[in-house]
């Protein structure tokens, strides 16, 4: 829905159709007319969208409740409108602190009301700069200010005019600087220089040939190389040369240039190997409006040295300073945006229920971490497994430790486990290890299955065997993610938990839980831990943390909260929740037994009407629930109702009743199988009811818990089984600027490039694909992919 307008070219903000001046208006302009522009907005919407806001509506209940009055914005839309909704109040705090600059000014008071009206108009940062540069005081130890104390001021403004001036008039002999005639000269030039800079004229004329430079005939270059420091690495480790060797000697225009390369170069002069420049191909100087100013013939020889010193010494590197500040912040906008997609994904990794599970953390010198959890991922028993070398140095268990591995399986007390085992150091031996087990009936007669959990970077493939009595029927692999459990395993939340417990156990412990109830998880998890994004340390960390908080809680709100089994962690993320009031409702569970239905929450600590009216469409009460007596003898008067099971915010419940009666069904018919195929047939109908009755339709449409399994493979891939031209599946792992990582099973990922896509565009993260090999590198790791 919404459209950037900075990237109406080339994905790119560089060539406007229109000067930025164009968005100064006549008036003094509002938020929601600032949010208009930026983003192409509807003005109405974006009126809706501030009052929300700033009534303190978050973004999921917005996003669900709200959409009516946000032309159906998703969660990605409204979080650009905040983006630019903090930029707009930042921008008029900028400019209101300009004006109360100008106000202490000795200038004419004219001059000062002209300005000021300009300052609160324009919607640019870039002009309001320019606008306020004339009157910036100047820096001292420049040559500029050391001119301005010399007093030449008079004498520049005389060559401004058009009068004829005689620089040997105004030597004096007893004055350091102003001794001889050449050093007079030199001092008006550095003044001016920097004056000519300064005035208005230039900074407007600076601002359009940013924005426009094809009207000027020019273009922006960039152009990187290698330092000294890159040069010797180049010379003494080639193979870690190679990620920098396409910007060792690039040359190419601004508007072409990839956010990924962006990043990639940035990245190599913070590691020092890299430098890069923005030059200017065309000639700029004709164009500079200096030229205009009508001096004495004598001294056009003169202006003309003084406007090309100035172009070179301020204007130039003025230009070179805004593009490289607009590709930087583009590349970052990009680099978020995609690490918040792949961190959506990971948080909505489908879970697998009702099986106990053994996670498997492998190392080498400490030995394998287990963990065992039930189904409901209470820990049972831990265990280290250590291995025993083979005659070829090959790591294998001995009869010990897989005499604890049975036993462990054994404690489950269940007919189906299964075994998640961690991508550490040797996850391949822990594989092939419990791939022999099996084969030889070890866990008889429990039904083993177990996922090998490769940490690679978001997903991984899971190998999934499955024997049944004694006969092993089949071996399958799926995606899961262990990303951030060494993370988790020294968080005040796992210590919280596991108080007594070794902290490389609690990463175990992490592994197996995951597989139970993914985000449950990772809410314990910083999401910046994940590193699941490119060029993440090449970010603005603090943009980045809030915009994956906010990836998060948009993630556990949709996917809604069982408000009686919730822990404090998870209820925390839900919109309009925080800390306290999330450990408020953990308190009222332990204190009065289960919570019986939504209403009930307003009664809690800290759950007023305004934070009630954001969570309690995203807190679930399943009413079959198996609820405790009230430990207090006080009695409860809350009566349930099966609406609280299901989106639909009470705020609501008349409409949804309403739609009841219109489709004959009754509040018991929810929880039926046929309630929502009976409810999909009346669509049409609640259509022409209005947008509140369509959104109760489509929320009561909505499945309450949406459980997929995992996808499954057939085989497994060794690297030295993998050809040129072969046709295999694979699951992507995640997206960046430039393309997709495909795991196909072999240890690491393969790239598909962004120009082997489709019509379709970038296949869904977690989807399981065909592709064919395009190229190998052993050396290097690197697998090129085709769709096949």
């Amino acid at each position: 829905m919404i459209l950037r307008a900075v990237k109406a070219y080339f994905g790119c903000e560089f060539f406007l159709c229109i000067s930025i001046r164009c968005f100064v208006m006549d008036k003094v302009w509002t938020v929601p007319e600032y949010i208009a522009t930026e983003l192409n907005l509807d003005l109405d919407v974006s009126r809706n969208i501030v009052d929300l806001f700033e009534t303190g509506h978050e973004i999921p209940f917005i996003a669900r409740y709200r959409r009516h009055m946000t032309q159906n914005a998703s969660p990605d839309d409204l979080r650009h409108v905040l983006r630019a909704y903090e930029d707009a109040k930042n921008l008029k705090a900028k400019a209101e602190k300009f004006v109360k600059k100008i106000n202490d000014i000795d200038a004419p008071e004219s001059k000062k009301s002209k300005i000021k009206a300009a300052l609160m108009r324009t919607m640019d940062e870039a002009e309001l700069e320019s606008l306020f540069e004339p009157f910036k005081k100047t820096k001292k130890h420049t040559l500029a200010a050391a001119a301005a104390e010399l007093g030449v001021e008079p004498l520049c403004q005389k060559i401004l005019n058009g009068s004829s001036v005689d620089f040997s008039k105004f030597v004096n002999a007893s004055k350091e600087g102003l001794e001889d005639v050449k050093k007079v000269e030199k001092a008006a030039f550095d003044y001016l220089s920097s004056d000519l800079h300064r005035r208005e004229d230039t900074q407007n004329f600076l601002l359009d040939i940013i924005s426009n430079p094809v009207k000027y005939k020019v273009s922006f270059i960039v152009q990187s190389s290698l330092s000294q420091k890159g040069l010797k690495l180049k010379k003494e480790n080639p193979a870690d040369f190679k990620r920098f060797e396409l910007y060792e000697s690039l040359h190419k225009k601004a508007e072409l240039l990839q956010d990924h390369q962006v990043l990639a170069i940035k990245r190599g002069c913070e590691l020092g190997y890299l430098k890069w420049r923005v030059s200017v191909s065309g000639e700029v100087v004709k164009w500079h409006p200096a030229l205009r100013i009508s001096v004495h013939p004598k001294l056009n020889h003169f202006i003309h040295s003084v406007v090309t010193d100035s172009l070179h010494r301020f204007f130039l590197p003025s230009i070179e300073r805004a593009i490289k500040k607009r590709l930087l912040n583009h590349a970052e906008d990009s680099a978020i945006d995609c690490f918040a997609c792949n961190v959506r994904e990971l948080f909505l990794t489908a879970p697998l229920k009702g099986k106990a599970v053994l996670g498997i953390d492998p190392g080498i010198k400490h030995g394998c971490k287990c963990a065992l959890v039930d189904k409901h991922g209470k820990l049972i028993t831990t265990a280290v497994l250590y291995w025993s070398k083979g005659p070829k140095s090959d790591l294998f268990f001995n009869e010990d430790a897989k005499q604890i591995l049975v036993e462990m399986v054994r404690k489950a007390c269940c007919r189906k486990l299964v075994i998640a085992i961690g991508n550490g150091k040797e996850n391949r031996s822990v594989q092939k290890a419990i791939a022999s087990m099996i084969s030889a009936n070890a866990f008889d007669p429990t039904d083993v299955q177990f996922w090998f959990k490769l940490k690679l970077k978001l997903y991984s493939f899971v190998i999934y065997y499955i024997i049944n009595a004694i006969q092993l029927k089949s071996e399958h692999f799926s995606v899961v993610s262990e990303c951030g459990s060494s993370v988790y395993s020294a968080s005040d939340v796992a210590i919280a938990e596991f108080p007594k417990l070794d902290i490389n156990l609690r990463s175990a412990v992490s592994i197996a839980r995951r597989v139970l109830d993914p985000i449950s998880e990772y809410v314990k998890i910083p999401p910046e831990s994940f590193g699941v994004g490119s060029y993440q340390h090449s970010v603005n960390a603090k943009r980045l943390k809030a915009m994956l908080d906010q990836v998060v809680k948009e993630c556990v709100s949709n996917v809604g909260v069982d408000v009686n089994i919730a822990s404090c962690q998870v209820l925390e993320k839900v919109a309009g929740l925080n800390k306290k009031s999330a450990a408020n409702i953990v308190k009222y569970r332990e204190g009065n037994g289960m919570i019986h239905s939504r209403s009930e929450l307003q009664k809690i600590c800290g759950i007023g009407p305004k934070t009630f009216e954001q969570c309690a469409g995203f807190l679930f009460v399943f009413l079959d629930q198996d609820f405790t007596q009230p430990l207090l003898k006080k009695k409860r008067s809350y009566t349930g109702n099966p609406l609280d099971s299901t989106p639909v915010h009470p705020e609501s419940y008349a409409v949804a009743e309403k739609i009841l009666n219109i489709t004959n069904t009754t509040l018991e018919d929810i929880k039926s199988d046929s309630f929502r195929s009976k409810f999909l047939l009346f669509k049409e109908k609640f259509e022409q009811l209005g947008p509140e009755f369509i959104l109760v339709w489509e929320l009561l449409c909505k499945p309450v818990l949406v459980c997929n399994p995992p996808k499954l493979l057939s085989d497994a891939m060794n690297l030295s089984s993998v050809e040129t031209g072969q046709v295999v599946e694979g699951f992507v792992v995640s997206h960046t600027q430039f393309g997709s990582f495909i795991d196909i099973g072999v240890g690491f990922n393969g790239l598909l490039h962004i120009s082997r896509y489709r019509d379709a565009g970038a296949p869904k993260v977690n989807s399981r694909i065909r592709v064919r090999v395009e190229n190998v590198d052993f050396n290097t790791k690197r697998i090129g992919l085709a769709l096949a």
